[in-house]
């Protein structure tokens, strides 16, 4: 009896096996074609191969074209900025893990419902993406969104139209895609700065040394507050504290097109910025050049302070701590006056290329602040 129901026991789990394989493979049958795949296959692992992002609107122009360029995307319509990695990334990880959800219509005549008709039609209201560089390239139409986590796609050339569960934002304007990281001169690394504008009395402002509290201001107003002198500082020193860009464009030249303002900024390391302020209608731009003091590092050197006794030292080179990065206001105590020029030979060669040929728009209280008076 007992071998008699272990029999029955093992064709009953193999009933049940067979029920639920049976179940699976109904449910897969049952399913539409193509629904719940992924929308390009092959697509996330071939990131790395896409040389050029392109954004197309009404009438299937072009307008925005990402380049990769060694380690970085380039904005090619903003005079080859750094183009924000991370809103990249966002897009191609969005397209490369969309999955279908639902097949919608394939009828033309239902497409501008979805903003999926094709970017010639009239009043056509889809965005194409094209990606360059892949064995199979990718260029899709995508519309409307029915939900925050949802998108109507069409991939271009088919009828058939989806709803994908991912919701894909594709920016038309350049200026959304730019790395918007301009500057970031902290207050702490501010020698001197001058500033003159149009129409207004030049003045400037400077420390002798990098234990000096305050700056001592030459050329204010005669008759002017304190107080109105320490803001004016204040904003001045801490202007270039992560600055952020709202657009970019070729530079003005500045044999035809006379700047409003100018500042010339020096750090303690021997860094100067000179900085042309223009005024376009309710915008504000800036251009800037980044150059070295070869004398300021020595100048202004000051040798790291040594731990206070043997023990300390000792203490503080075995104990296994994570130091954090230097704060941008506080740059890393090198041990030479060489070694600081070095870095700042370093930082200004990749300001340059960053900046040179260029004009930066920036928010009006940011260039007020540059230029304060």
């Amino acid at each position: 009896m007992m071998h008699r129901g272990r029999w029955m026991l093992v064709l009953l789990a193999a009933a049940l096996i067979a029920a639920a394989i049976y179940l699976s493979t109904a449910r897969r049958a049952d399913r539409p074609a193509g629904v719940d795949e992924r929308l390009y296959p092959a697509l996330e692992a071939s990131l790395d191969d896409i040389t050029t992002i392109r954004i197309k609107g009404p009438g299937d122009t072009t307008v925005v074209t990402l380049q990769r360029a060694e380690t970085l995307w380039q904005v090619a319509e903003r005079s080859d900025f750094p183009a924000d990695s991370s809103r990249v990334r966002t897009l191609l990880l969005g397209l490369a893990q969309a999955r279908t959800l639902e097949e919608k219509s394939s009828l033309p005549a239902n497409y501008p419902a979805l903003g999926v008709e094709d970017l010639t039609a009239q009043g056509a209201t889809g965005t194409g993406v094209e990606l360059d560089g892949l064995a199979d390239p990718v260029s899709l139409i995508v519309g409307k969104s029915p939900g925050a986590r949802s998108s109507y796609v069409r991939r271009k050339g088919e009828a058939a139209s989806w709803q994908i569960g991912t919701a894909i934002t594709v920016e038309r304007d350049p200026a959304k895609w730019l790395a918007t990281e301009l500057l970031d001169v902290g207050a702490g690394r501010i020698q001197s700065a001058g500033v003159a504008v149009a129409g207004k009395r030049p003045w400037s402002m400077a420390k002798a040394s990098r234990a000096d509290l305050n700056f001592t201001v030459t050329g204010k107003p005669a008759g002017g507050s304190a107080s109105a002198a320490d803001s004016s500082t204040d904003l001045v020193a801490t202007a270039l504290a992560a600055l952020r860009l709202v657009d970019v464009r070729p530079a003005a030249d500045p044999a035809k097109d006379k700047p409003a303002a100018t500042a010339t900024y020096r750090t303690f390391d021997g860094l100067v910025l000179a900085i042309d302020g223009y005024a376009d209608g309710d915008k504000r731009y800036l251009r800037v050049r980044a150059s070295v003091d070869e004398a300021a590092p020595r100048r202004f050197f000051a040798a790291p302070a040594p731990p206070a006794d043997k023990d300390a030292a000792a203490e503080a080179s075995t104990a296994k701590v994570s130091v954090a990065a230097p704060a941008a206001d506080k740059p890393a105590e090198l041990s030479t006056p060489e070694s600081v020029l070095a870095q700042t030979r370093a930082e200004v060669s990749k300001l340059e290329a960053r900046l040179n040929g260029r004009s930066f728009e920036i928010p009006s209280w940011s260039y007020d602040a540059i230029f304060a008076q």
